[in-house]
C-alpha cells in the first residue's frame, strides 16, 4: 500500500509541474507553455507570406513604387481574407487598412500618376475607415486619369459623404451626362443622400 501512495504522489506532483493540474490557471506547468503558443493575439500570425515579402522588398528599395504597390495589393488582400467575418472586419482587418492607407500615401509621393486599381485598393480602404473626403480625394485622381460612371459616381457618394457638395454635384453631372433624361433627377437625388447617410459610399 506504501509504494501505492507514493506511486500516485509521484504521480500528481508530475501533473503540477508539467501540465498545471490543480493551479487553477490556464496554460501553467512546463508543457503548458507550449500549448497555444503560436496565438499570439496580435494578428502577427495572420500576416500573409505575401505581404511579409513585400514589406522585405518595401523595406530593401523605399523609393520603389512598385515595390509599394505590391505591398498595397497584398495588404488589401489580407484585409478581404483574414481580416473580414461575418460580422465585417475585424481588428486584424481594420488595422489593415490602415495601413493600406498609409502606405498609399508613401506611394503616391513617388507616383503621381498612381495606378488604378492600387488606388483603387486606397480609395475603398478609406471608405470603410469612414474617411470620406480622402475617399473623394482618391476617386477625384482616379476619374481623372481614367473617367468612368462608375468612378464619377463614387467620387460623387464620397464627395457628398464628405460635405464637399460642389465636389459631388461636379462628378455627379458627369456621371449623369451617361444616363438617361427620364433617370436624371431620380439618380440626382439618390447620390444626395449621402449627404445625410454616409455609409452609401462605403465599399464603392
Amino acid at each position: 500500500m506504501q509504494v501505492i501512495y507514493i506511486g500516485l504522489a509521484v504521480l500528481m506532483a508530475a501533473g503540477l509541474v508539467l501540465f498545471g493540474v490543480g493551479t487553477g490557471t490556464s496554460g501553467g506547468g512546463l508543457f503548458g507553455g507550449l500549448v497555444g503558443s503560436s496565438s499570439s493575439g496580435n494578428g502577427s500570425s495572420a500576416v500573409s507570406s505575401a505581404a511579409k515579402t513585400a514589406q522585405q522588398q518595401v523595406n530593401k528599395n523605399p523609393n520603389d513604387p512598385a515595390a509599394w504597390q505590391k505591398l498595397i495589393t497584398a495588404r488589401w488582400e489580407d484585409a478581404q481574407g483574414a481580416g473580414f467575418t461575418n460580422s465585417g472586419f475585424n481588428a486584424f482587418g481594420k488595422q489593415q487598412l490602415a495601413q493600406v492607407t498609409n502606405d498609399y500615401e508613401h506611394y503616391v509621393k513617388l507616383a503621381p500618376k498612381p495606378d488604378a486599381t492600387t488606388a483603387t485598393y486606397a480609395a475603398r480602404a478609406y471608405s470603410y475607415l469612414g474617411d470620406y473626403a480622402q475617399e473623394a480625394h482618391t476617386w477625384d485622381t482616379i476619374t481623372s486619369a481614367q473617367p468612368s460612371t462608375v468612378g464619377y459616381k463614387c467620387l460623387a457618394l464620397s464627395a457628398y459623404a464628405s460635405k464637399n457638395t460642389s465636389l459631388g454635384q461636379l462628378a455627379a453631372s458627369k456621371m449623369l451626362a451617361h444616363v438617361p433624361k427620364k433617370q436624371r433627377a431620380e439618380l440626382q437625388a439618390e447620390l444626395q443622400q449621402a449627404g445625410t447617410k454616409p455609409s452609401l459610399a462605403v465599399g464603392c
